[in-house]
């Protein structure tokens, strides 16, 4: 068998080869195309007096808290991972990791809870948990003259029953629940179902976006709304309706 012949490099051509070969790995990568960054929103559902404390990556979003009823606006954070810590004075704390994919949009919803310690032999104890609520609803087809209105029910009820400018609807606990209503003359009532009276809260429907609805119980035992909106995309509009 026949060995293959030798090869071999002179000075300058070695020289050539390990300058080119310092080139390649010292040139810097082609950088990744930017993506896009995701969008967070926080509520404070919890009833109890006290203040709501928002961490994000080790830093505190507002060193004043945020009082019961509160949402904030959307904000946005390049997407990935995200480490959350959502504290109550004086009810507890709740650490959360996400990964938000890019574009994206999530609301933190910080509501009551009651938390068993059977295992202890003590009564349960009030202390809070934290609904992650993905809002990528937005551009979902609907009926014409109708708007997207998502219950959330983070009373401490199984079940709310409400009307929403005549729409009735069972909303089980911390389970969103979807509801198409007539946008009618743009403003539409929120009333608990039967009615006590006034309304909880009117929304405003003139604008064709997603509309959230958070219904908690206040610190005197009635119930208060929380609403946000998760924004069409610019060129969805009324396209996101169906005739």
């Amino acid at each position: 068998m026949k060995s293959l012949p030798a090869f071999t490099l002179k000075r300058g051509q070695l020289t050539a080869l390990l300058s080119a070969l310092c080139v390649l790995l010292l040139s810097p990568a082609a950088p990744a195309k930017d993506k896009p960054p995701a969008s967070i929103l926080f509520v404070n559902a919890v009833g109890d007096p006290g203040f709501c404390f928002l961490v994000i990556g080790g830093a505190d979003a507002n060193p004043s808290g945020y009082a019961a009823g509160t949402v904030t606006g959307w904000v946005q954070f390049p997407s990935g991972k995200l480490d959350i810590l959502v504290e109550h004075q004086p009810l507890g704390t709740v650490d959360l990791t996400r990964e938000l994919k890019p574009g994206s949009r999530q609301a933190f919803i910080a509501h009551n809870l009651i938390e068993s310690q059977a295992d202890r032999g003590r009564p349960p104890r009030p202390t809070i948990g934290v609904l992650a609520l993905p809002c990528e609803r937005a551009g979902k087809k609907i009926k014409a003259h109708k708007r997207l209105v998502v219950i959330v029910n983070a009373t401490l009820q199984d079940s709310l029953a409400l009307n929403v400018g005549g729409e009735k609807a069972a909303a089980a606990r911390l389970k969103p629940l979807e509801l198409q209503v007539d946008s009618g003359t743009g403003f539409v009532p929120v009333e608990a179902d039967p009615s006590a009276g006034d309304p909880l809260t009117t929304l405003n429907l003139e604008e064709p976006v997603v509309t959230y609805v958070v219904v908690h119980e206040t610190a005197e035992g009635g119930l208060n709304v929380i609403s946000f909106a998760e924004p069409l995309p610019p060129e969805e509009g009324e396209a996101g309706q169906s005739q």
